[in-house]
């Protein structure tokens, strides 16, 4: 057996023997004929690969040998010898000769000595077998560049590599172009904090600006820029893409569940855009669980849990916009109306608090959506039902004293006259609506690049639900206790807030070690529409620098008529970042993207080139070897992807773990609905009832159940 060194020489003499060889028209060489895979004579004897594979025969490694062999030699076929490298490798053995002569008179060595050192250290016999190492080193490197370079694509667009890569890149990654802005809160997102979680007033005033923001003439990127407490993506408006962490969230990207895994089960089971939820392509590529396999058994051991999640229901928690905004005004409260505090009551009943739980900390998908025009029913609805039982409240009919002069009722049944605080909170949310909102009849151009319809965005099935908190009496222990449950929500009239390209806003509440807090995400671009894998989307990942001077889509500076992610900016510098920076980010993008099956592309690539050059086949020059490359590096690809897949698979069972868990187990049992909240402006939990001893006389009864407030 020879040993490494050996090995190495007679491998690089192979391929430098092959390479300088010049090609005839029927494609043999002096001493070779490729075509009974015989390599080359070498000091009076005939190679052939099965020669070389010998070497390494009966080793646990072979076949990984087999294939490093084949590809080095395949390497240096396609990538000629240049000046330029001639250049490189006299000026790097010049540079060799003099470290050996230095070496030699500092270590009090000879020149030979020091020489053997370094041939020893690079696993080569001799001077030539080192100068020809360099080579190999060089056309490898021109062999890198030749494959990483840009080429021309069809109507004018540029791509990395090929169009055909970025084809691939689009399919297997699943590029989802996203922006988002996040507001951190101080609740925790286990134990208690699943359900009654509790947030500081900032987190509380946070949010509200956020939304009042949102439905403003601000764009959202500006929004990110302004309010947004992840200062990385602030400073870009906003969009989750920059040169160190990529251009995209794809499958690979290791972002909170909630986050990463939360828009995706929006695309599989509520979009209307990418096949009104019943897209088995869309599915299957983003590795939801719940899908049937060849064998009939189902993917992952969450398959069956999945159908328990409100996303698989194809429902999404609907926020009320005046509810948002009511988080800035009642940030602060931790006092009834009256300006003491409910008996024993703690800060899980601060109405920011009640809220927060039942509307925003949700693992799941949520929307918020305009009700400006049942805002006064139901604040009037909900003063009604705490103080109806009330004898100096219950005749409370108006919320102004104009509604009830305007009725021709008496104004001091009014909660302006009667609840004067509560009037002013009313009085808050309904300025801002109307600047913002506006009545029905009068809603401008502005509302409409910021609000769709729901029917316009979700599927045909899809439901916006809500928690709703009610009281329930127990005869049997003559108790009361407040229960919560999913409703559905009247879709019909119902408007989601969007950004200003109509992009529906998704909130999700997520986070990690280092935060927890609440994302307003929206999806610039995904790779689906309705029939699965959008064959046109990967031109938004070409490299072709617009420019208005020229003609063609390619070309476009225009987002909303030719949107890709370059032109999703201006070439300005108030935006931070060039088209360049931009095109470079997409070309850093997809070779990471592919990095892991890097080595397996080239091999692809060069086999081609090779066929090119020479008209015949590499792999039939490889003997019986042949069927053990080709299986090892068939075995190789699947086993890279597949750990990919295990990884993706592993985080929607830990997603469907917690969404199942907390919409079906905590919500229901530990959270404090938002009925509480009027009770806890009121000032006490107890209600008039006939005295079980005497009908003719009334008791108080303390209703605090799950509002966690007892007597």
């Amino acid at each position: 057996m020879r040993n490494k060194r050996s090995f190495f020489a007679l491998l690089l003499t192979l391929s430098t023997v092959m390479t300088s060889c010049k090609k005839t028209e029927d494609y043999t060489y002096p001493g070779a004929d490729f075509r009974e895979g015989k390599i080359v004579y070498v000091n009076g004897k005939e190679y052939k690969y099965k020669d070389i594979y010998k070497l390494f025969d009966g080793k646990k490694e072979s076949a990984s040998a087999y294939f490093s062999i084949a590809k080095s030699v395949l390497t240096q076929l396609v990538t000629e010898r240049t000046s330029a490298m001639k250049t490189i490798v006299d000026d790097k053995m010049e540079d060799y000769r003099d470290q050996w002569n230095t070496n030699a008179k500092n270590n009090n060595t000879s020149y030979e000595e020091e020489k053997q050192k370094t041939l020893s250290s690079e696993g080569v016999l001799d001077e030539a077998a080192l100068e020809n190492k360099l080579y190999v080193n060089q056309q490898t490197t021109e062999n890198e560049n030749n494959y990483f370079k840009d080429n021309p694509g069809a109507d004018d667009y540029t791509y990395y590599i090929s169009e055909d890569v970025t084809k691939k890149f689009v399919t297997d990654n699943l590029p989802y172009h996203v922006s988002h802005i996040l507001v951190k809160v101080d609740a925790s997102s286990d134990g208690e904090g699943l359900s009654n979680g509790k947030i500081s007033a900032d987190n509380a005033t946070k949010i509200g600006t956020t939304i009042k923001n949102l439905i403003s003439s601000d764009s959202f990127g500006s929004v990110a820029q302004q309010l947004s407490d992840d200062s990385g993506s602030a400073k870009t408006y906003g969009e989750l893409a920059d040169s160190s962490n990529g251009v995209a969230m794809e499958k690979r990207t290791s972002y909170i569940n909630e986050f990463k895994l939360g828009i995706y089960a929006y695309d599989a089971f509520v979009n209307k855009n990418t096949g009104s939820g019943t897209n088995t392509t869309l599915k299957k590529s983003l590795r939801v669980p719940g899908q049937e396999l060849d064998d009939g058994s189902q993917d992952t051991s969450v398959s069956s849990e999945i159908a328990d999640t409100s996303i698989y229901k194809k429902q999404v928690f609907g926020i009320p916009l005046s509810v948002a905004l009511t988080m800035s005004y009642v940030a602060s409260k931790d006092k009834a109306d009256s300006g003491s505090k409910p008996t024993n009551a703690s800060e899980n009943q601060y109405p920011r608090n009640i809220y927060f739980n039942n509307y925003f900390n949700q693992h799941s998908v949520s929307f918020i959506y305009n009700d400006a025009d049942e805002y006064k029913a139901n604040f009037l609805a909900d003063i009604k039902a705490t103080y109806g039982n009330d004898d100096t409240y219950k005749d409370i009919a108006y919320v102004s004293k104009a509604d009830a002069t305007s009725a021709g009722g008496d104004a001091n049944k009014s909660v302006e006259a009667l609840l004067p605080t509560r009037y002013e909170e009313y009085r808050s949310i309904q300025e801002t609506l109307d600047t913002y909102i506006g009545s029905k009849d009068k809603r401008t151009d502005a509302y409409s690049k910021k609000f769709k319809s729901f029917t316009e965005v979700a599927a045909a099935d899809a439901k916006l639900v809500s928690y709703k908190g009610s009281y329930q009496k127990n005869s049997a222990k003559d108790e009361y206790y407040a229960t919560n449950k999913v409703t559905a929500l009247d879709t019909s009239d119902k408007d989601i807030l969007t950004d200003e390209r109509g992009n529906p806003i998704i909130v999700v509440r997520g986070g990690s070690d280092s935060y927890q807090g609440i994302h307003f995400i929206t999806v610039n671009k995904n790779p689906f529409n309705n029939t699965g894998i959008d064959e046109n989307n990967y031109k938004y990942w070409s490299i072709t620098i617009p420019d208005s001077s020229k003609t063609g889509a390619a070309y476009s500076t225009d987002y909303s008529t030719n949107p890709s992610f370059i032109n999703f900016v201006n070439d300005s510098s108030s935006q931070k970042t060039t088209y360049k920076d931009r095109a470079t980010m997409i070309r850093n993008d997809i070779k990471a993207a592919n990095s892991s099956l890097q080595t397996y592309d080239l091999w692809e690539y060069n086999l081609q080139k090779y066929k090119e050059k020479y008209n015949v086949d590499f792999l039939e020059l490889l003997g019986d070897k042949k069927n053990t490359i080709v299986s090892y590096v068939n075995s190789s690809k699947k086993g890279t992807i597949s750990s990919s897949s295990d990884t993706l698979d592993s985080s929607w069972e830990s997603y469907i773990k917690k969404l199942t868990y907390d919409e079906n187990i905590a919500k229901p049992r530990d959270m404090i609905p938002t009925v509480c909240i009027g009770y806890f402006n009121r000032g006490s939990y107890s209600i008039k009832t006939k005295d079980p001893n005497d009908s003719s006389k009334t008791v108080d009864t303390y209703i605090g159940g799950a509002c966690h407030v007892s007597k």
